[in-house]
């Protein structure tokens, strides 16, 4: 199952049929698209096995130059997502899917290459690839969740020095990020 309420924080335990969600939304995005993107990427803690998180899917569409976004929000709202003029930041732009009661699928547009981009795939790979990783941050997520139940970007913000730490150490197999600053 996926879905929550927005602006909420609540993790639920891995669940193997995100991946199958990931798929048939892709599908979807692939005929809505066509040829105007480069990559369509599973992203986010619905992506890696065995992590909980919020039951939302975190979708990455790789442009070839930022501003191919806006010729890919109508196509966007066509298969139900919503365009909001500020959810438009410096290297990406956001799209949810689905209701304010019930999200579901998050769009995020940035090209191939750029930072944004490197460190969405980076982290992802990471916390696949690397087991105590991925469970420091399940434990840093659980943390922040039970403080931020009701304030995602607090809780959003707070993931950050973890993610930002974890992308600089290059996460090598053995590493652990220092979580007590």
């Amino acid at each position: 199952m996926i879905g929550l309420r927005r602006g909420t924080v609540s993790l639920v335990p891995y669940d193997s049929t995100w991946a199958n969600e990931f798929d048939k939304e892709k599908a979807i995005l692939e005929q809505a698209f066509g040829d105007k993107v480069l990559a369509i990427e599973h992203v986010g803690s619905t992506a890696v096995p065995g992590l909980a998180a919020k039951p939302i899917i975190d979708i990455e569409i790789g442009l070839e130059k930022f501003d191919d976004y806006k010729e890919l929000v109508p196509l966007a709202e066509s298969v139900g997502y919503q365009f909001m003029p500020d959810r438009i930041f410096d290297e990406y732009v956001l799209m949810p899917k689905g209701s304010e009661d019930c999200r579901t699928h998050y769009l995020h547009f940035a090209v191939v290459g750029s930072d944004e981009w490197n460190n969405v795939i980076g982290f992802r790979n990471i916390l696949r690839s690397n087991s105590r990783l991925r469970d420091e941050y399940a434990d840093v997520k659980a943390k922040l969740a039970s403080a931020n139940t009701s304030n995602r970007a607090a809780y959003t913000v707070a993931k950050s020095d973890f993610i930002e730490r974890a992308l600089s150490a290059g996460a090598h197999k053995n590493d652990t990020v220092d979580t007590s600053s």
